[in-house]
C-alpha cells in the first residue's frame, strides 16, 4: 500500500516512472532510514498505518483537496501523533 502510494505521488508530480521507483529501491536499500532508525516498512506498529494516513493525505492535498486531507491527516495523528505532526507542520508553517 505504501509503495504504491509513493509511486502515485511521483505521478502525479511528473516524476519518470524509473527515477521513482530507482529513488524508493535507493531508500529500501538504505534500510529506509539514512537518518534516525525511522522505518515504514519492515514491521507492524501504529506508526505503519499512520504513515498510509500520511502519504494519502499528501497525495490528495497535490490534488488541491482539503477536507479528505484534513480528515487523513487526523487520523495519522490518531495512530501516532510524531508521524501525524510531520506533515500538518509542513502544510501550516511552510508557505
Amino acid at each position: 500500500m505504501t509503495l504504491r502510494i509513493l509511486l502515485k505521488i511521483g505521478n502525479l508530480w511528473q516524476i519518470p516512472l524509473r527515477a521513482t521507483a530507482v529513488s524508493i529501491a535507493g531508500w529500501l536499500t538504505l534500510g529506509q532510514s539514512p537518518v534516525g532508525d525511522e522505518w515504514i516498512l519492515g514491521g507492524f506498529e501504529a506508526k505503519v498505518i499512520s504513515y498510509i494516513f500520511l502519504l494519502s493525505a499528501l497525495y490528495d492535498f497535490s490534488l488541491r483537496k482539503t477536507i479528505l486531507p484534513a480528515v487523513l491527516l487526523g487520523i495519522a495523528f490518531a495512530f501516532h501523533p510524531a508521524v501525524g505532526f510531520i506533515l500538518t507542520a509542513k502544510k501550516f508553517l511552510w508557505k
